[in-house]
This record gives structure tokens, C-alpha cells and sequence, in this order.
């Protein structure tokens, strides 16, 4: 290429583009400086190219997840509430509760219509029930919780009832691939007409080392020889958050997900789930990435340190004749499930280990404060790799320059892994993970270079002085 330009610049000595080149070539041969910085940027170029061809293999995935989890490890609990997002709280079935109501297979109706009876006066903006209610009927209890249901939803608050599948059947299409089975419930007459009740999704993503990390945002699955599609709860109190009191966020979220239904009866086929979503809701319309968007950022541990979420032990409120403040309540979103150890719920996260609700928690959460997660793509990655590695470079020409010639030999052996760790610490806490495996790699590969060329060079005085002396 350098020939090309020679031979073209030759034949146009007399151009002013031609003599800028010269100047340009020249400077760059005498600048023993910049000519490393130029290489180690170029080659971040090229091997960051190859790393983002190659992004969706496991291994890089996984270091990737690593840092991510890191980054939470880290920032845990420290990021207060945003001004507008509703308070959270949760109502929590802990062993006490399930003592005092002899440990029960299912949680009795009529314990959830007791505690959503407690809350009602505070008028919650939002419930989430993350206790399947759908499993059985019972005809002393269930009714209750019916009206209960109908009542709350009257008085405008937003209720999101989790639905877990109840069993999975095969997908004739492709040999290993279940679809989800959900038992029909005299609740789905009651649930699917309201506009301000809507089943979600209970069913996490668990990773290859036991970790569950994501949530779906749809579910497809099967209710008898109906096809369903529920959202995660997360998505529907996002939904919900931007055109609330409408009805609008079950109505939208049913017209896309129409789409993504799929075939039940005697040959059952899985659905098609877009890359993309795209809602029509409040003032703008909401694109959200399916794969990344599922990820769950961690910003709350288990147990709780501090105020937020707010606990209320469910024990309390199912004693009805102890008067309870439920300021906690009051405007907010309140979740209902359960953290005792009799319901083989606790999974491992991110985090440390959590019960299924707090999981529902984190997720709505994060998405209420920080919108769902979303990479810049690749030109932002190149930006941040070329910006990262050409300012690293900088400083290491900077470091070697200054230093005595003694020092170069371990200053190249040690400088590179240095200034790698920090930068994995520094893009550990901003999120940024479409770029971090790269960097990792990049980063140590184009300071080595840059160390390498620079640690034979004199410093500047003295290679003045040479000049001089010559």
C-alpha cells in the first residue's frame, strides 16, 4: 500500500496533496514515538474486528458473564431509588409464616386474600403475585380470592399474577425441544378479560454453572390446546409503568405477541421469538433486544441490607387483629411470595443465593431504573477499543521515555498486565460487557508492543545530545 501511495505521489510531485504526503511520511519516521501508539491502535483494529466475528462463542461468552457479575458483586446495594420509579416492597411468606400455616404443599387462598385485603387501603400502584394461584380451587377459599382479585383491580392497581408451568410437552418440529404446558385454572376466566390483570412468566434462565442470570422475556407455552404467551415480570411492569391506568399494556403486549404464539393441540410447535420487540406504548415507542434485554442486573442482595426493598413478614399481616403502618405500601409496587425453606425456592445468583421473588425483584427493579439492557453494537465497542488502547499506549510511550534505561526490561514485562487489570476494573464498573473480552486481550497484546518499541529507544536527551555530538 505504502508503494502504491510512493508511485502516485511521484507522478504528481508538483501537487500540494503530494507534498502534504511527503511531509506526513516524514514526520512519521522521525517521530519515534508516535509510530508504536499508531501500530498498537491499528492492530486493536484488526483484532478487535476478528473478536466480534467470534463473540457467540461459549468460552468468550462466559468470561464476559464473569465481569458482569463482578461489576454486581460490587455496586450491590448502593444505588439508591430514582425519583419516579414507585417504591418496591415485599410481602414475604418466611418460615414463620409457613409455621404458623402448618406448612402447606400450595399457600391457602385464603392467606392471599387476607394479606391482599391488609394492603388494599394503602392503594398500591402495582401487585405482583408470585404465588401460583392457578394450580388448584378450592371452593371455601378460592371465591374470596377471586373478589379480592376483581376489587383491587377496581381500585386501579396494576396486578401481575406469575404463572410457572406446570409441565412441558414435546415439540414435534425439533427432537429435544419442549414447549411449556400450563393446566387451565377457573382463574384464567377471571384474569384474561380484565385489562388490569395479567399472567407473567415465572421461569428463569439457569446457566451452565447453576447460576440463573436471565430472564426470558416471553414464555410460549400451551394452556390445554390454547397457545399462550406470557411476559416476564419485568416487561409487563415496564409495559405498565409507561401508560398506566389505560389497559393499554396488556392490550399492546397481546398484539405483539401474537406473533410469537405457537401451534398446541395433538402436534404442539414452539413459536418464534423476534429478536426484537417493539411496543407502542406512552410517548415513545419501546425497542428492546430479546437476548440482551433478558439479562438480569443484580442491584439488590439477599438478605436485605437497609431500607429498600421494604420487608413486610407476611405473619405480621395475616395476624388481622394487629394494626400495621402500610406507608410502605402506600403508592408503590408490592410483590407477595415467599422466602421459606419448605418451598425449595432459593436459587444462586450472581449475588449469592436468593428465593425466586427477590429474583422478580432485581429484574423489575432494573428495569424500572435503568431501561433494559442493551450493548452499543459494534462501532461503539471499536470507539471504546481504539479509544482505550490508544490512550493505554500513550501513557506507556509517556512512562518508558521517562524512565531510566535500567528499569525498561521489567517496566515491559510488568506494565502491560498492569495497565490490563485496571482497565477490566474500570469497564467492570461502567457494565460495559460487549467489549470487555476484547479489551482483555487487545489491551495486553498492544501495550506489550508498544513497551517492546519503545524500551530500545534512548531517552530524548540523550539522543539529542548524540545528534549533536555526531
Amino acid at each position: 500500500m505504502r508503494r502504491l501511495i510512493l508511485q502516485l505521489a511521484k507522478l504528481r510531485r508538483g501537487t500540494k496533496a503530494s507534498r502534504l504526503y511527503r511531509r506526513a511520511l516524514s514526520a512519521l519516521k522521525s517521530n519515534k514515538s508516535l509510530s508504536p501508539i499508531l501500530l498498537a491502535i491499528g492492530l486493536a483494529t484488526i483484532l478487535y474486528c476478528i473478536s466480534y466475528a467470534v463473540r457467540d462463542i461459549s468460552f468468550l461468552g462466559d468470561i464476559s458473564e464473569t465481569g458482569l457479575d463482578h461489576r454486581m458483586e460490587l455496586l450491590a446495594d448502593l444505588d439508591p431509588p430514582s425519583p419516579g420509579v414507585p417504591p418496591l416492597s415485599f410481602v414475604d411468606y418466611d418460615d414463620s409464616a409457613m409455621r404458623r400455616l402448618g406448612y402447606p404443599a400450595l399457600i391457602p387462598h385464603g392467606s392471599v386474600a387476607l394479606i391482599l385485603e391488609r394492603i388494599a387501603p394503602a392503594r398500591p400502584k402495582a401487585v405482583v403475585l408470585d404465588i401460583d394461584i392457578s394450580r388448584h380451587w378450592n371452593p371455601a377459599q378460592s371465591p374470596r380470592l377471586a373478589e379480592v382479585l376483581r376489587k383491587l383491580a377496581g381500585s386501579g392497581a396494576h396486578i401481575m399474577l406469575v404463572r410457572p408451568p406446570a409441565g412441558e410437552i414435546s415439540d414435534l418440529s425439533q427432537e429435544g425441544l419442549r414447549v411449556p404446558a400450563f393446566a387451565p385454572s377457573p382463574f384464567d376466566s377471571i384474569v384474561d378479560p380484565n385489562p388490569r390483570m395479567q399472567w407473567t412468566s415465572g421461569r428463569t434462565a439457569v446457566s451452565d454453572d447453576e447460576v440463573v442470570r436471565r430472564f426470558p422475556l416471553l414464555v410460549q407455552g400451551c394452556r390445554g390446546a390454547t397457545p399462550v404467551v406470557y411476559p416476564s415480570p419485568q416487561l409487563a411492569a415496564l409495559l405498565w409503568m409507561r401508560s398506566p391506568g389505560t389497559g393499554l399494556a396488556k392490550r399492546e403486549f397481546q398484539r405483539v405477541a401474537a406473533a410469537s404464539k405457537p401451534r398446541c393441540g395433538d402436534s404442539p410447535v414452539s413459536g418464534t421469538v423476534p429478536a426484537r420487540l417493539r411496543f407502542e406504548t406512552g410517548a415513545n415507542a419501546l425497542a428492546i433486544n430479546t437476548d440482551e434485554a433478558a439479562r438480569i442486573d443484580f442491584t439488590l442482595s439477599w438478605p436485605v441490607k437497609g431500607d429498600q426493598p421494604f420487608i413486610a413478614p407476611a405473619e405480621t399481616l395475616l395476624q388481622s387483629r394487629v394494626e400495621t403502618d402500610l406507608g410502605w405500601a402506600s403508592g408503590g409496587i408490592v410483590v407477595i411470595g415467599a422466602s421459606a425453606t419448605d418451598r425449595n425456592d432459593m436459587h444462586m445468583t450472581p449475588l449469592g443465593r436468593m428465593p425466586g421473588s427477590f429474583i422478580v425483584i432485581n429484574a423489575i427493579r432494573s428495569w424500572l431504573q435503568f431501561g433494559p439492557q442493551e450493548s452499543g453494537g459494534f462501532w461503539v465497542g471499536l470507539v471504546l477499543v481504539c479509544g482505550a488502547v490508544g490512550l493505554s499506549a500513550v501513557l506507556a510511550v509517556c512512562a518508558l521515555r521517562l524512565m531510566p534505561l535500567g528499569w525498561r526490561p521489567q517496566a515491559t514485562a510488568v506494565m502491560p498486565a498492569a495497565m490490563t487489570v485496571l482497565l477490566w476494573l474500570i469497564l467492570i464498573l461502567i457494565g460495559e460487557t460487549s467489549t470487555a473480552v476484547a479489551l482483555f486481550f487487545i489491551q495486553y497484546v498492544a501495550i506489550f508492543i508498544v513497551a517492546s518499541a519503545t524500551r530500545g529507544a534512548e531517552p530524548e536527551t540523550a539522543e539529542a545530545t548524540s545528534d549533536q555530538g555526531g
